[in-house]
């Protein structure tokens, strides 16, 4: 029922990601049936979030200020005016430099968050590096720290990693098989990123 909705609105999801992700993005959105929309310049992000039903960031995509101010400025423009968005925290404690830039958007107060137990524990942290790395693929023992997210900022928490997938709201959990031990998932890159786009949807 969900995806005939998304068909039958088909909403604009505008979308600043790596360039890695960006392809893989956009053909996931398309073949959901949304219109993805991406986007790297500041001087656009008010005009395009006038056109945009939700808004979908990577922290991935810090790899220079000019990219920084547009995350930033897509972030506060989204939140302003109502608009749902999605952070996925995509090397969250694993850099001081992203983990900052994660710390800075979730003060504009993301609609739902997504990464993995590592990202998500970081991130609760403020962005501190938990040097826990035993926990990377671990999505239970990292479920705390996304229940604090969600109860703190009232946004959707999602952890996910190659096997599952474990989402909250503050109040309530699910836990949502990805099929397989294998993890092929994570030989394909741009995979969590477009699933984060995908969300936003």
């Amino acid at each position: 029922r969900l995806l005939d909705s998304l068909r039958e609105i088909t909403p604009r999801v505008m979308f600043i990601q790596s360039c890695v992700a960006m392809d893989l993005s956009a053909n996931v959105l398309l073949a959901a049936g949304a219109s993805p929309v991406m986007l790297h310049a500041a001087e656009e992000v008010e005009d395009l979030m006038k056109l945009s039903a939700a808004l979908s960031i990577s922290a991935g995509a810090a790899s220079s200020p000019t990219w920084i101010k547009a995350m930033e400025l897509a972030a506060s423009t989204a939140h302003g005016s109502g608009k749902p968005w999605v952070l996925d925290s995509e090397g969250c404690g694993e850099s001081a430099y992203r983990s900052e830039l994660c710390a800075r958007l979730m003060q504009y107060h993301p609609t739902a968050v997504r990464g993995s137990p590592l990202e998500i524990m970081a991130l609760a942290a403020g962005g501190d590096d938990t040097e826990d790395w035993e926990v990377k693929l671990e999505t239970q023992r990292a479920f705390p720290a996304a229940l604090a997210l969600a109860k703190h900022f009232k946004c959707v928490t999602a952890i996910s990693n190659t096997q599952d997938n474990i989402v909250t709201d503050g109040a309530t959990k699910a836990i949502i098989q990805s099929g397989g031990k294998k993890g092929y998932i994570r030989l394909i890159a741009g995979t969590g990123t477009s699933l984060s786009a995908l969300r936003s949807a």
